[in-house]
């Protein structure tokens, strides 16, 4: 059973967290992100502490490196409300552009994965994309998947 709004309350929309689109609201586009901000930052001062410190184990250094899943499940967790606030339409189309973002990162992930593994593809992405090359990828790719069935609805 889909979620609905009680009556009172507006229903969020994607132009409010988008910039210069006229319905853009900088509370809503906090609410929606600070967790990815929070994500960011954490995967940067990781990777510059392993950069740093190459002598770390490969247990420290790898728990520097998960360590911006915590605020990246909560990301999700505030994606999950805000498409749980929208009306039925755009629930739909923005569920198929994650979809469509989620499995395109699989297959970048196993394309990239397998090219590394038989060396035809060298350096950092040699060994997949990692945790924060696979949030950039979802990101990019639920971009084109959100203008395409965006399109696809209007």
């Amino acid at each position: 059973m889909l979620y609905s709004l009680p009556m009172d309350k507006k229903p969020n929309t994607i132009e409010s967290i988008q910039p210069l689109s006229g319905q853009f609201s900088t509370k809503a586009d906090i609410r929606l992100n600070a967790w990815c901000y929070v994500a960011f930052a954490v995967w940067v001062i990781g990777f510059t502490l392993r950069q740093r410190h190459p002598e770390w184990s490969p247990a420290w250094r790898a728990a520097a490196e998960l360590t911006p899943l915590a605020p990246g499940l909560l990301y999700v967790r505030s994606c999950a409300r805000f498409l749980r606030g929208m009306d039925e339409l755009q629930r739909r189309v923005q569920l198929s552009a994650l979809l469509s973002a989620a499995m395109g990162t699989v297959l970048v992930g196993a394309v990239l994965s397998a090219l590394g593994r038989n060396q035809i593809l060298a350096g950092p992405l040699g060994h997949g994309l990692g945790v924060g090359g696979s949030f950039i990828c979802l990101f990019l790719l639920w971009l084109a998947g959100s203008a395409l069935a965006d399109r696809r609805y209007r």
